[in-house]
């Protein structure tokens, strides 16, 4: 479905592109709220190691920066 074509268009991009991962549910919480839903799901787009991921649903403004070993990701939420 969608994660194996975004994991194949992540794997055949350029070094300097920038990889960007959209959704209307957030992956995540919020800073007052550091647990990734769902887990799972989380887990898989955070691993293609985005540097940005832009979510709604909620229509509070969020910002934080999600750790993933040595990869940072910023995720925006609105």
């Amino acid at each position: 479905g969608d994660i194996r074509r975004a994991q194949k268009l992540f794997k055949a991009a350029s070094p300097e592109a920038l990889k960007l991962i959209i959704t209307h549910h957030p992956l995540s919480r919020g800073s007052k709220h550091t647990k990734l839903r769902p887990q799972k799901l989380a887990e898989e787009l955070f691993s293609l190691q985005p540097h940005l991921v832009l979510s709604g649903h909620y229509h509070r403004t969020t910002v934080e920066h999600i750790q993933r070993s040595e990869h940072k990701t910023l995720h925006l939420a609105a």
